[in-house]
């Protein structure tokens, strides 16, 4: 059957207590991926959802986790086969509550591929033009303001956090140094 609007087409339930469930999800790469250790975080919006011999057509958006890769761009057409699972709740007080914020951008739940095996790629420039453009733009303007401190990435990442407000590269101390 299909089913359309927020949630995983009405499967919620499914996924309460953290439980997981192993899908297959086809979806445009909605944002620039972002390198995060070994893997690649970015907001998928969802065309359809395949469990076992289900499939749904879905409109929402999840939070993709995939191992690091660098051919993905905003905009991509992906095929991704891992879980779909409700976001992990802070491990200790005062952590970030990456589940709130998460359901405050109205993304109920996220995808988790652990192969690179689990990721393809099925078209290139599919959608989203124009943000697409942006962070082509973007990536041309953080190239330009860092040329002559490439062989610097600290000084490079400070620099484009400064001026494009890219934080991904920063490390840790030197983020910290700038939110005191």
């Amino acid at each position: 059957g299909a089913a359309r609007g927020g949630g995983c087409g009405g499967r919620r339930g499914e996924l309460g207590g953290g439980a997981v469930l192993p899908a297959t999800v086809t979806g445009v790469v909605a944002d620039a991926p972002q390198v995060m250790g070994e893997s690649l975080r970015f907001k998928l919006q969802v065309r359809s959802l395949a469990t076992g011999n289900r499939q749904w057509t879905l409109r929402t958006t999840l939070m993709a986790r995939t191992p690091a890769r660098g051919d993905l761009r905003c905009g991509d057409l992906v095929e991704l086969r891992g879980i779909v699972r409700e976001p992990e709740p802070p491990r200790n007080p005062g952590q970030f509550d990456a589940p709130a914020w998460l359901r405050r951008q109205g993304i109920p739940a996220e995808m988790v591929v652990r192969s690179a095996k689990g990721v393809d790629l099925l078209s290139a420039g599919h959608a989203l033009a124009f943000r697409a453009y942006a962070l082509r733009c973007r990536e041309w303007i953080r190239a330009a303001i860092t040329r002559d401190i490439a062989d610097d990435p600290v000084a490079a990442a400070a620099i484009s956090a400064m001026v494009l407000g890219t934080r991904e590269d920063v490390p840790e101390e030197v983020d910290a140094a700038f939110l005191h």
